[in-house]
This record gives C-alpha cells, structure tokens and sequence, in this order.
C-alpha cells in the first residue's frame, strides 16, 4: 500500500472535491441554457393489456410548440388512488426555431402491482381520466 504524507492527500482530496464541483456547475449551466417547462397535455387515456397481472398504461397526448422543444423528463407518483405524471419539456433559451406545433403521444406504464381492485384516477400534467382497475 502507498502512504502518502497527509498534506498531499489532503490536496489530493480537496482537487478531487473541486473537479466535482466544476461538474456539477457544468450541469447547473446547462440547466441555466434551458426554458423547462411542463408539456401541454390534451388527452389522457388508460389502456389495460392482456397480461396477468393486468398492466396499465396511461396514453398521454397533447402537443410541443415549435421545432426545438423536446420531451425532457417523464415523473410519477401515487397517492392513495390517484396516480399524478409529469412530463416536461426543454427547449434552449434564444433559439431560433420553426414555428410548427408538433403533436406527441407518450404511453406511461403505471406502477399498480399489488394494487387492489377499484376506482383509480389518472391525472397528466393536471389533464386527467378515471378508471377500473380489475
């Protein structure tokens, strides 16, 4: 094993503490470079597919407003019977992009193993729809 005297370990620490640092400001400024903001939903569907046990999978439509939006990040959640999704989008900040709405259709698979059977709800971006689970 090498020993190495405690006043360059503690520099070598401290570089590999500020090489993290530059790291994690790099992805900060990214982020800083990106209009984040919560995709525009216009339906939400529930699909039940033939498995056992049952899967079901939310079908989120809605729409990006123009060429340089993207789908960014998908999120869910359950509380009680109401299962919430967010999707976001990101776009760069100053582009200069086409002016075309492009539609998109996201199938989101909800966690609901173990669940029991009964009423749930399903809600994207505030946009929701109720179902059965069997």
């Amino acid at each position: 094993m090498i020993r190495l005297k405690p006043r360059i370990g503690a520099m070598l620490v401290a570089l590999a503490a500020l090489m993290l640092a530059a790291c994690g400001e790099k992805a900060a400024e990214a982020n800083a470079d990106l209009l984040i903001r919560n995709a525009q939903i216009q339906e939400v569907s529930v699909i039940f597919l033939e498995t056992y046990p049952v899967r079901v999978v939310a079908e989120a439509k809605g729409y990006l407003p123009d060429g340089c939006t993207s789908i960014r990040e998908i999120k869910q959640a359950r509380d009680g019977r109401l299962f919430s999704v967010t999707i976001t989008t990101s776009r760069p900040k100053g582009a200069i992009c086409t002016m075309a709405i492009r539609e998109f259709k996201e199938l989101i698979q909800l966690e609901t193993t173990g669940l029991a059977p009964g009423a749930y709800r399903v809600e994207v971006n505030a946009v929701g729809t109720d179902f059965n689970l069997p």
